[in-house]
């Protein structure tokens, strides 16, 4: 069953889906051993990595009279580096003509991703699995390869950036940690399908729900974010959200979410590549 959320809590469900953002974007930071900042101005991270989603400003609020020279110093260690950027802006960024005054800078508008919450006591209890599937929480390197490769060619991402996340998993080793739990599904022992649960900003955030191309449309995708809902549900959680590409708006609104807001991407120099 849908929830519908009142006009007068979305606002605060749009801040706890832009914060729950911030910290995956962290994350996804640390991760990569990447040089992470934190101002008044914005939170960003600096990989060394010349692609822009491995190097990051999110959700900065620039309130002064000097906007422009805010912008070019947020700017200025990826220029002074010949790294490409992503710009991320959710509701609390500032000021209203940012993205306009981006445009000047040079940057150019990625995508823009509906953000989508859901009521986790909403959620179906007894939904079957598709037959032959099962799911599995991470718990090793090996499977940890695995769940890179469902991710990177779920997503269509070049092979180098799954090479580029091989390598740094085989240089620190897999641990398992509470920032973040993430899941395999498997048809018939293969995976095929993966998600991720982050918590961050008191809710629940699920990210990298990803399928293989010869097993979508079979409700495995489904499968592996109802996973991820129920671990997080079973963890103490109320509210979960994620964003939506356009092949997973239908079925997270199926599942009762509801878009809350959009965080809108911004990159530097533009994208180079597209997903297939």
């Amino acid at each position: 069953m849908s929830q519908s959320f009142s006009s007068s809590s979305l606002s605060n469900l749009a801040l706890a889906a832009e914060a729950n953002m911030r910290e995956a974007a962290a994350l996804w930071g640390r991760l990569l051993g990447a040089k992470l900042h934190t101002s008044q101005e914005a939170d960003w991270f600096h990989s060394g990595v010349s692609l822009s989603m491995f190097n990051g400003v999110i959700c900065a609020q620039l309130e002064s009279d000097h906007i422009d020279e805010q912008i070019e110093h947020l700017l200025k260690p990826f220029r002074d580096d010949g790294l490409p950027v992503t710009w991320l802006l959710g509701p609390t960024s500032r000021p209203n003509d940012l993205e306009s005054r981006l445009i000047k800078h040079g940057l150019h508008l990625d995508q823009r991703l509906p953000a989508m919450m859901l009521d986790l006591q909403t959620l179906p209890m007894d939904e079957p699995l598709p037959s032959g599937i099962t799911v599995k929480l991470v718990e090793n390197q090996h499977e940890m390869e695995n769940w890179i490769h469902v991710v990177a060619t779920g997503s269509g991402f070049p092979d180098f950036i799954a090479t580029i996340l091989l390598n740094l998993l085989r240089e620190h080793g897999y641990n398992a940690s509470s920032a973040s739990r993430p899941y395999l599904a498997l048809r018939d022992g293969e995976p095929v399908a993966s998600s991720l649960l982050v918590p961050g900003g008191g809710i629940a955030g699920i990210y990298c729900v990803c399928t293989l191309e010869n097993a979508r449309r079979q409700g495995i995708g489904r499968t592996a974010t109802i996973a991820a809902l129920r671990d997080a549900r079973d963890h103490g959680y109320r509210l979960a959200t994620l964003q939506s590409s356009e092949m997973g708006y239908r079925i997270y609104r199926r599942l009762g979410f509801q878009e809350v807001c959009t965080l809108t991407l911004y990159t530097l120099p533009a994208t180079t590549w597209s997903p297939s």
